[in-house]
C-alpha cells in the first residue's frame, strides 16, 4: 500500500472520530515496528527527541512503517524548519513538534513542513519523499501542502496560557497534549495525567479542538493501562500513544522474570515471603 493510501486510511478513520493507538518507538527496531502493525497498532511514532537516531535510522523505520501498512510520524527533536523538512524527507507521513509555546512557533513548524507558496520547506525530487523522482512532482508537492500532519505537543505551562491562539492556527487536523513534560512543568514530575492541571488543559484542548474537527492524541500516562485508556478515550481524547516501545518490552520483561522470586518463595516484586 502506497503511503498516501495508508494515511487518507488513518484520516478517514480519525475523522470519523475511531480509537487509533499509536506507540512511541526508540528501540530502533524495524521487527518491532512490523510487530505494532500486525498487532493491530495505527501508527508508529519514531522519537528523535529521546533516542540517540540518525535521520538514516529513522528512515529505515519509516520503510518498515510503509512497508507494514501503518503510518509512520517522527517527532523531532526541536521546532527548526531544517530538522522538520530531513524528517518529511524520509517519506513520513507527519512531526510531532515538541514544546510549542505560541502562535508564532506553531506556524513556523507547519511552513518548515510545506513547500511554496505554503510553506519554506526546499525542494528536491532526490528524496524518498518524491521517490528519488519517480513521482510526479506537482502532485506530490500538492499532497505534501494539503494532507501531511504537523503535530504541535502542547507540554509547557505557558502553552497552555495561550492553547486557543496556538491551535487556531489553520491547517491544523491533529494537535497532542503531551503529560510528562507538561506534568513537570507543573512541578508535578511522573504524575502526567493524574495531575489536575495536566487533565484540566487535555479537557480544554478537546473542548476547543471537537467542534473545529482537529483531533486530540496524548499517552495515557502514568498508567499506561487499557483501564486508564479507556478513559481518556472516553473524555474525547480519541488517538492514542503509548510511550515508549522499550518501556513496553522491559515492563513485561520483569513480568516474566517474577517467576525466579516466585520459585525462591519470595514475592513477585522480589522481596522474601512473609509465609512458609
Amino acid at each position: 500500500m502506497r503511503r498516501e493510501e495508508i494515511l487518507a486510511r488513518f484520516k478517514e478513520k480519525m475523522r470519523a472520530g475511531e480509537v487509533l493507538v499509536g506507540m512511541q518507538h526508540n528501540s530502533g527496531s524495524e521487527a518491532v515496528v512490523e510487530m505494532l502493525a500486525y498487532s493491530g497498532f495505527d501508527f508508529v511514532l519514531i522519537d528523535m527527541e529521546h533516542s540517540g537516531y540518525s535521520i538514516t535510522v529513522a528512515e529505515s523505520m519509516v520503510r518498515a512503517a510503509e512497508a507494514a501498512g501503518i503510518v509512520a510520524f517522527i517527532r523531532v527533536v526541536e521546532n527548526n524548519p531544517h530538522i522538520i523538512m530531513q524528517a518529511m524527507e524520509t517519506g513520513a507521513q507527519g512531526v510531532f513538534v515538541p514544546h510549542i509555546l505560541n502562535r508564532k512557533d506553531c506556524e513556523q513548524a507547519l511552513a518548515a513542513l510545506r513547500y511554496r507558496p505554503d510553506g519554506i520547506r526546499g525542494k528536491t525530487t532526490a528524496s524518498r519523499a518524491a521517490r528519488w523522482g519517480a513521482s510526479d512532482w506537482h502532485a506530490y508537492q500538492k499532497w505534501a501542502n494539503t494532507e501531511t500532519l504537523m503535530i504541535p505537543i502542547i507540554e509547557d505551562k505557558e502553552a497552555v496560557d495561550v492553547m486557543e491562539e496556538i491551535l487556531s492556527v489553520p491547517g491544523l487536523e491533529l494537535i497532542s497534549v503531551g503529560p510528562g513534560d507538561l506534568s513537570q512543568s507543573y512541578e508535578m514530575p511522573g504524575m502526567g495525567l493524574r495531575a489536575e492541571p495536566v487533565m484540566a488543559a487535555l479537557m480544554r484542548a478537546i473542548r476547543f479542538c471537537t467542534p473545529r474537527n482537529i483531533a486530540v492524541t496524548t499517552i495515557p500516562m502514568p498508567d499506561l493501562t487499557n483501564e486508564f485508556t479507556r478513559e481518556v478515550v472516553a473524555k474525547g481524547a480519541k488517538v492514542v500513544w503509548y510511550g515508549t516501545d522499550l518501556l513496553n518490552i522491559g515492563k513485561h520483561f520483569r513480568y516474566m522474570a517474577e517467576v525466579k522470586s516466585e520459585a525462591k518463595g519470595g514475592s513477585p516484586d522480589g522481596r522474601e515471603s512473609k509465609t512458609r
